[in-house]
């Protein structure tokens, strides 16, 4: 075994072939290797002189034969950088490669803490793969991943990262200060094992449940209050959240964690700038909010009736004008996703991201309306006002009849929201119904609509 170590060892770093590059421990073997002082020198091979399909079959040896700490974080290293590009995808899905990484994922207290960083790198792009992904799925990898966030888990984690050699995350080539130390680290580590459960929370039931048996949900949770202020890691985890959220019983799991309301909330007050991950953790909240008043009055206790409004005005005043520092921040992808197509979604974008803000704000806030303690701070706030101007621009373009169809879903929003404010019609200061007739001439044309739901909703 140290015999075979060592020759791959050589192998892989080719272009230095003294006795110091040796693998530690191969012992007599330095001797057996060495080529004879009078052999004639030979030019001196390098890395890129081995086929991609060799030097990925040798990493796959070094994790099976468990080889030394350093031999294995080069190896990672390797496959990681290899992942990134799709032309390998067809030597990295060989049956005994992802099983052998598989293994080393499932006791990550055993290597160094470089060796999972590359390793998650490597499955994320993966994962990316409908066809690697389906593998993965049927092989029921979702508690290797759920425990790696386990903040047990990452407590661990963390003194491991302390106590290894730093090495550059998968996203950079060369270490710097600020990104070898520790908490840097996990948060690169954490990017990738939260975009492979992005990657594999399909549709599937099996999947799904895998999530609720391991706890991940909670941890998921629990990773923006261990990072704030972290974007790209927020972001991964709102769009997990986002898939499971369709599923009534992981929407039931998610009601009965504490603070999950708070901790949503306060990631779209913190992110509010950033319109991809304010659309997702709204379509979580409204989900949580449809028929649970506990958690519309935590959604208030938050301030939450001002926090949304305030984000709408300027969504609207956005989308009206176009105007880019209104609080909108970057709505496109990060360059490393730009790499693969990304995983279906169970909440499709549209054509405009930020009219799909405003869908799912205007969305949680009729949600909150019905609740008779919070309906009146909405129906009295200034803010409401926007939404007879968004009737007005969504539902009046009767002569461009394919707009008038992308802002459908917006409209019968708008439409639900007023209905539910209107309720309140004995509230001293109810905006809509100071400007009930103006809100009734606009919809008028919606009763005859070929939309039936417009139609039923412009009714009531």
């Amino acid at each position: 075994r140290q015999y075979v170590l060592f020759l791959l060892s050589k192998i892989m770093n080719a272009e230095d072939t003294s006795p110091s590059s040796t693998a530690e421990g191969a012992g007599s073997e330095k001797q057996l290797s060495q080529p004879p002082q009078q052999q004639p020198q030979q030019a001196k091979k390098t890395k890129k002189d081995i086929p991609v399909a060799v030097s990925i079959k040798l990493c796959n040896l070094f994790l099976m034969l468990k080889a030394k700490a350093e031999v294995l974080d080069a190896a990672a290293k390797e496959l990681q950088t290899f992942s990134k590009v799709k032309e390998n995808d067809v030597y990295l899905k060989e049956d005994s490669l992802i099983p052998s990484i598989l293994s080393v994922l499932s006791k990550p207290l055993d290597v160094h803490f470089t060796t999972l960083l590359y390793l998650s790198g490597a499955i994320k792009h993966l994962s990316e793969v409908e066809e690697i992904r389906t593998d993965l799925i049927c092989r029921q990898v979702i508690p290797i991943f759920a425990n790696l966030i386990n903040p047990q888990t990452a407590e661990s984690l963390k003194s491991l990262a302390d106590s290894t050699s730093t090495s550059s995350p998968p996203s950079s080539t060369t270490p710097t200060k600020s990104t070898t130390n520790t908490p840097v680290r996990l948060g690169q580590f954490n990017v990738q094992v939260t975009a492979i459960l992005r990657n594999l929370a399909v549709s599937s039931k099996e999947t799904k449940r895998a999530f609720l048996e391991t706890g991940a949900i909670a941890s998921l949770l629990a990773i923006p209050i261990a990072f704030p202020r972290h974007n790209e890691l927020a972001l991964n985890v709102s769009k997990v959240l986002t898939k499971l959220s369709n599923w009534k019983e992981c929407i039931a799991a998610m009601s009965k964690l504490p603070n999950v309301v708070q901790t949503l909330m306060q990631m779209t007050i913190d992110y509010a700038n950033d319109a991809a991950l304010v659309v997702r953790t709204c379509f979580v909240l409204g989900n949580l909010t449809a028929d649970n008043e506990e958690h519309r009055l935590a959604v208030a206790k938050m301030n939450g009736v001002d926090h949304l409004l305030k984000m709408l005005a300027k969504y609207i005043q956005q989308d009206t004008y176009g105007e880019k520092d209104v609080g909108c921040g970057p709505l496109t992808a990060s360059e490393d996703e730009k790499r693969r197509p990304a995983a279906a979604t169970t909440a499709a974008v549209p054509s405009s991201e930020i009219e799909q803000v405003m869908v799912k704000l205007i969305r949680l806030i009729a949600n909150l309306a019905i609740s008779r303690e919070i309906g009146p701070q909405i129906a009295t706030h200034p803010g409401i006002g926007s939404l007879l101007k968004l009737v007005q621009d969504k539902t009046m373009e009767k002569s461009k009849a394919t707009q008038q169809q992308q802002h459908e879903e917006l409209a019968l929003n708008v439409v639900g929201a007023i209905t539910n404010i209107s309720f309140y019609f004995d509230t001293p200061g109810n905006v809509i119904i100071a400007r009930q007739m103006e809100i009734a001439s606009v919809l008028v044309p919606l009763l005859v609509d070929e939309n039936e739901e417009a139609a039923i909703e412009a009714l009531r």
